[in-house]
């Protein structure tokens, strides 16, 4: 039996399993996005030159909108010599083992559309590149900080949550994370030495925010707590009762689920001076292959509309 990977996003997030109901068609509701606070000096006489007096106000939650999605896996079944209980088994397997990645993805990227996303709902620290552990720090630091000094004097990052929260880097980090002594996996989840969760996402690609999409170098997010709700395994249809392609006598036998992610507020990014790794040659070659196919297609089209 396949073991999932550990201190992925699922390891990192609050993960609801066997949701039913509206939750599944995606959420909204506030949340408290700054952490502001004012001050004034006792007795009230004693005020320091230029002290304004006068209390403020400022609203204090933003409205967080969640979509929903679904991930599937399909297998064509021959319809003789195929158990179909194996063939569910099989089938489920396939979608508990690569869900992960694919949420991790989706979360990072916003790749459908939906909301949030990593990429999508990204403030962005610096644009300057810093090295790895720098990185980590102004995250950390950022996680922590206040929206504003009572003073009025803007941080260095304003508008952080001032919580502990969720750091995430595509898992291939993991070596040099470790090394750098700001990734600590002796637990059920990867913590940093703040007390900060690390999501080491095999699905997370590194890439930059939505308004810097040709920046090649690897990003680190942070977030507040992460939350995935997920729906039961969905089995729609057994081999008498699914789509049958009378062709070749095969039917489909299909699994889904249903998700909906969500953090509260916004996500903070930042750049580090390590290149993003390359596409895998086979990746390339299936790449250059879909290429192929498209104009293939492309041609054939315009040769039926267009007949010599």
């Amino acid at each position: 039996m396949l073991q999932a990977p550990r201190y992925g996003l699922f390891s990192a997030a609050r993960v609801l399993s066997d949701v039913r109901g509206h939750e599944l068609g995606g959420i909204e509701y506030e949340a408290v996005c700054t952490n502001k606070v004012h001050w004034y000096p006792l007795p009230c006489d004693a005020q320091p030159p230029g002290f304004d007096p006068q209390k403020k106000s400022e609203r204090s939650t933003t409205q967080v909108v969640a979509s929903p999605f679904v991930l599937y896996v399909a297998d064509n079944c021959p319809s003789l010599g195929r158990q179909q209980d194996d063939a569910r088994r099989q089938l489920r397997q396939r979608l508990t083992s690569g869900e992960e990645a694919a949420v991790e993805y989706l979360l990072w990227t916003g790749a459908l559309g939906t909301t949030p996303s990593l990429a999508g709902n990204a403030e962005v620290l610096t644009t300057t590149p810093h090295e790895l552990e720098e990185a980590v720090g102004l995250l950390e630091h950022w996680l922590a900080a206040s929206s504003s000094y009572p003073d009025g004097t803007a941080p260095p990052f304003p508008g952080a949550p001032g919580s502990l929260g969720v750091l995430h880097a595509p898992r291939y980090l993991t070596p040099k994370l470790t090394s750098l002594r700001v990734l600590d996996t002796g637990g059920p989840q990867a913590e940093d030495p703040l007390g900060n969760r690390w999501a080491l996402g095999g699905g997370y690609p590194g890439t930059g925010p939505a308004a810097r999409p040709a920046d090649q170098a690897v990003w680190l997010y942070a977030t507040r707590p992460v939350t995935v709700r997920r729906s039961e395994v969905i089995e729609p249809a057994d081999w008498s009762t699914g789509a049958l392609d009378t062709r070749t006598n095969d039917t489909m036998l299909l699994a889904e689920r249903m998700y909906v992610l969500d953090f509260p507020c916004v996500a903070a990014a930042v750049p580090t001076t390590l290149p993003r790794l390359p596409r895998s040659a086979s990746t390339e070659l299936a790449a250059e292959q879909d290429s192929s196919r498209t104009v293939s297609t492309v041609n054939s089209t315009d040769s039926e509309d267009h007949p010599a």
